[in-house]
C-alpha cells in the first residue's frame, strides 16, 4: 500500500501550522506531509514564520513568483536523501528536460536579490500587511484572524459576505481598485465571500505602514458607493510616486 499524504497550505495562508500534531497524526497512520510554501518562501527562509522541514514536514515546495518576485516556476525541497532520489528519478527528464536558461537566469538574479535585500523585505510586508488589516477592521471591514493578530504574512482576508462580493468588486473595477473576489474557507461550492489582498507589490514599490492605511481608506470609500470617478482620479495620484522599486538592484 502506497503512503498517504497530507498537504497543508496554499494559496489562502494567514498564520503557521501546527505541524508537531500533524507529524503525530500522520506517523500513526503511516503518512508523509508535503507544505505547500508558494506564497511565503521568503517569510520562511527569513525565520520570519515557521520552519516546515524542522517541524514536521517531509516535503516542502516553493513559488519562484509571487513573494519571492522571480520567474513563474517552482522549487521542491526536502531533507531525505532518499526521498529526493525518488522524485528526481520520477521528474528528470520526464518533465523538466527543458533547459529554458533564461528563466534560470531570471531566478538567479531574484534569488541574488533576496540574499541582499530578503530580510528587510520581508519585515517590510509582514508590517504593511498587519496595518492593512488593521486599517480596514478599524473602517468597518470583516477582517478573518483578528483575534491572533490579523496575519503573520503578506496576506489580508476580509469577509465581504455581508455586503455582496460581487457588486463590491464590479465597484473596485469602476474605481482602479484591482481586487478580486476570493473563497473563504467556509464558503459553499461557487461562492466567493472574501477578499484576498496582498502587500508584497506595493512593498516593492516602496510604500510602507503609512500608505498601507490610505489604501485602507480608499478601499472603504469606494465599498462605500463613492462616485468612480472620482475614486479614479484619487487612485491615480496616490500611485503617481510609487515608480521605482525597491528591495533590488
Amino acid at each position: 500500500m502506497k503512503p498517504s499524504w497530507i498537504v497543508v497550505g496554499g494559496g489562502r495562508i494567514l498564520f503557521p501550522y501546527d505541524l508537531k500534531r500533524l507529524r503525530e497524526a500522520a506517523d500513526r497512520v503511516g503518512a508523509h506531509i508535503l507544505y505547500d510554501a508558494a506564497h511565503v518562501g521568503p517569510l520562511i527562509a527569513f525565520n520570519l514564520f515557521q520552519d516546515p522541514l524542522a517541524e514536521g514536514a517531509d516535503v516542502m515546495t516553493l513559488g519562484t513568483h509571487k513573494l519571492m518576485g522571480g520567474p513563474i516556476g517552482g522549487l521542491v525541497i526536502t531533507n531525505d536523501e532518499e526521498m529526493a532520489k525518488k522524485m528526481l528519478t520520477l521528474t528528470h527528464p520526464a518533465f523538466i528536460q527543458t533547459r529554458d536558461q533564461n528563466k534560470y537566469a531570471a531566478a538567479a538574479w531574484s534569488l541574488s536579490e533576496l540574499a541582499h535585500f530578503g530580510p528587510a523585505y520581508a519585515k517590510q510586508i509582514q508590517a504593511n500587511s498587519r496595518t492593512l488589516a488593521g486599517a480596514l477592521d478599524e473602517s468597518g471591514f470583516k477582517v478573518v484572524g483578528k483575534k491572533k493578530g490579523y496575519t503573520k504574512t503578506h496576506q489580508v482576508i476580509v469577509n465581504v459576505r455581508d455586503i455582496g462580493p460581487r457588486a463590491i468588486e464590479a465597484r473596485f473595477n469602476e474605481s482602479n481598485i484591482l481586487l478580486p473576489t476570493t473563497v473563504l474557507w467556509d464558503d459553499l461550492p461557487n461562492d466567493r465571500g472574501g477578499l484576498r489582498i496582498s502587500v508584497q507589490e506595493a512593498t516593492r514599490q516602496g510604500r510602507v505602514e503609512e500608505e498601507m492605511s490610505q489604501i485602507a481608506t480608499l478601499i472603504r470609500r469606494s465599498a462605500n458607493g463613492e462616485a468612480p470617478e472620482k475614486m479614479r482620479t484619487e487612485v491615480e495620484k496616490f500611485v503617481e510616486p510609487f515608480r521605482k522599486l525597491r528591495y533590488c538592484f
